[in-house]
């Protein structure tokens, strides 16, 4: 889930226009929201920077994460440049708030495959450019998508963590308990991100309700099947990453 297309509805413009006027902060729709959805958009971000910043500091990041950083890097951005069409005909047919994609499937193996501090640098990566490139430009509701699921994934790994806390990366334990605490993650990372966009999108219009903002059910089954394909990627590149081009 995604607030690409949500806390208010974008006016048609040209996709180098709106890119450009998206990197001047000070003309974001954000400002002319309610004085709470402000609020609470700021209190995410800066909750995810800060939490982003104690992890850069806190923790180490091997040359071995480096490498499977670069391969889900450089899958993300194919992946998204190729779902972009679609992605731009769901925006125009999807009349509420929010929109379903598929960038939980990089940041969620993300989560599972490399420290912290680089599921991040994914999060910002696809987040980012899913915004840029969506052509309504709106970089305020990428940020807030790129935070909550920031959020989402440090919340999936402390889950993970405390029941295996001495183990390294990749995260990905085994046999019937292991799946039993991958699909709890998954079912955490879901969760987290969900309260956080149902919130801005319901204080940003509280006639809307919250099953709206969730959408049909088809919808939530296309993010339980991306979560499932990151616990499969995840397990690609722990072990067979040259696979991730069959995949792809």
């Amino acid at each position: 889930m995604s607030v690409s297309h949500g806390l208010a509805r974008a006016r048609p413009s040209s996709g180098r226009r709106s890119g450009l006027r998206a990197l001047r902060p000070h003309l974001w729709a954000l400002w002319g929201q309610r004085r709470i959805v402000i609020a609470y958009v700021l209190v995410v971000d800066i909750a995810a920077v800060a939490l982003a910043t104690g992890m850069t500091i806190a923790m180490p990041v091997s040359p071995l994460d480096l490498f499977r950083f670069g391969l889900l890097a450089a899958g993300a951005i194919v992946h998204r440049e190729a779902v972009r069409p679609i992605d731009n005909q769901n925006a125009q047919a999807t009349g509420h708030g929010s929109l379903t994609n598929l960038t939980s499937l990089w940041i969620f193996a993300a989560a599972l495959s490399v420290p912290l501090p680089l599921v991040f640098a994914i999060t910002a990566l696809v987040c980012l450019h899913a915004g840029y490139r969506s052509g309504q430009a709106r970089l305020y509701r990428a940020l807030f998508a790129g935070a909550s699921a920031a959020i989402a994934s440090a919340a999936a790994v402390a889950l993970l963590r405390l029941v295996q806390a001495a183990a390294g990366y990749p995260i990905i334990p085994h046999g019937l308990p292991g799946l039993l605490l991958l699909i709890g993650a998954a079912t955490v990372y879901w969760l987290v991100n969900a309260v956080l966009v149902i919130g801005a999108l319901t204080l940003s219009n509280p006639l809307q309700r919250p099953r709206r903002v969730l959408g049909d059910l088809s919808e939530q089954v296309v993010v339980a099947a991306s979560l499932g394909l990151a616990i499969a990627l995840a397990v690609m590149l722990a072990w067979e990453p040259w696979l991730i081009a069959v995949l792809m």
